[in-house]
């Protein structure tokens, strides 16, 4: 009689180790999408504040006289991610990463006309860095085109 409760102390064991090693699994599934929602939730955070960083220059631009001239930086990657930032027309600005797929828009409340020419003799262009470039003249706003151009990665412009 003995061997026999034995055995059946062995078979509730692993049964009751099976059933809490389920339960161990759907916790960490869970906390797993908490932890990759999370991550996504960081990264749109961030692609707002570059729209913003980047809608303010704008702005800066719209309310200053003509013959105005300014550079700003953007980050080379957003939480370790590279990404693109286009103007798909001119009130209207997207933020891509590259290798997540996530894409923010935005709505700019000024219009921006991509300048034509790229061309880096100037030497304006700092190694390492992702500079744009903005200025008003009679017209209105301009970027230039090396730096900010619809579907040009960030990379682009080192």
């Amino acid at each position: 009689m003995g061997r026999r409760r034995q055995g059946q102390n062995s078979l509730e064991f692993i049964v009751l180790f099976g059933f809490l090693f389920i339960v161990f699994l759907g916790f960490s599934a869970a906390i797993q999408e908490k932890i990759r929602e999370q991550n996504l939730l960081n990264q749109q955070a961030m692609y707002v504040q570059l729209a913003d960083k980047v809608e303010r220059e704008f702005l800066l631009a719209s309310r200053v006289g003509a013959g105005y001239l300014r550079s700003f930086d953007l980050p080379l990657t957003l939480n370790g991610e590279r990404y693109n930032v286009t103007l798909e027309d001119p009130e209207t600005l997207v933020i891509r990463g590259t290798s997540s797929n996530n894409e923010y828009l935005r709505f700019l409340s000024v219009n921006v006309t991509l300048e034509k020419g790229t061309d880096y003799s100037d030497g304006l262009v700092p190694e390492g860095k992702q500079t744009v470039f903005v200025q008003k003249n009679d017209t209105g706003i301009y970027v230039r085109k090396d730096c900010v151009a619809a579907g040009l990665p960030v990379e682009s412009c080192i």
